[in-house]
């Protein structure tokens, strides 16, 4: 997957510093697909026609963001003038706790995870359903749509998205024109006042 880099800085801002869920501080690493949420935002980002309701949280290895910064700075140290970070192929693989990371087919990288626990099943947030009559009274804090705008900005080809609005309750599914050979979704839940 190129824009790599991009992918990472979006799901870091994404992924709360300190959560006292401390399974959400970090990046959930899967078989082609990725994944950050706070709560509020949730971004998946997925290669090889995967979407983030493929995403099996059992099998995913959850790395803190200093070692998502590793990552950047392995990935920074392989540039050169003419190849910049987000122009690396980088492909990644998940086995008994281990994320393997390739730039090129040819520099490897593996980290352990380094979050305990088990990331929320996602599946439960993907209930954005097209029978659902449509409703327009959701609202969204600032800072929830300022890490829709950063992702957009970090990796949508038009600088777009779509909204999915299926019902108040269930939240919004965000469809972006990606840059790259990879889907991006993310799902905002409504404030609760």
């Amino acid at each position: 997957m190129k824009m790599f880099n991009a992918a990472l800085n979006a799901l870091l801002k994404t992924a709360p510093k300190k959560d006292v869920r401390y399974y959400l501080n970090g990046v959930a690493f899967a078989d082609s697909i990725i994944v950050a949420t706070d709560g509020h935002v949730l971004t998946a980002i997925g290669v090889n026609g995967k979407k983030a309701a493929d995403f099996m949280r059992h099998d995913a290895v959850i790395l803190a963001d200093h070692d998502v910064k590793s990552i950047q700075h392995w990935l920074k140290g392989l540039t050169t003038k003419k190849v910049k970070a987000d122009q690396i192929d980088v492909t990644w693989c998940v086995a008994d706790g281990v994320v393997t990371f390739t730039a090129n087919n040819a520099y490897d990288l593996s980290l352990a995870g380094t979050v305990e626990g088990v990331f929320p099943d996602i599946a439960r947030v993907f209930r954005c359903n097209n029978n659902t009559p449509k409703t327009t009274d959701i609202a969204f804090l600032v800072p929830t749509m300022e890490k829709i705008m950063f992702t957009a900005k970090q990796l949508s080809s038009k600088k777009i998205f779509n909204l999915n609005i299926a019902e108040a309750s269930a939240g919004v599914m965000v469809d972006y024109a990606p840059l790259g050979d990879f889907t991006v979704q993310s799902v905002l839940m409504p404030a609760r006042f």
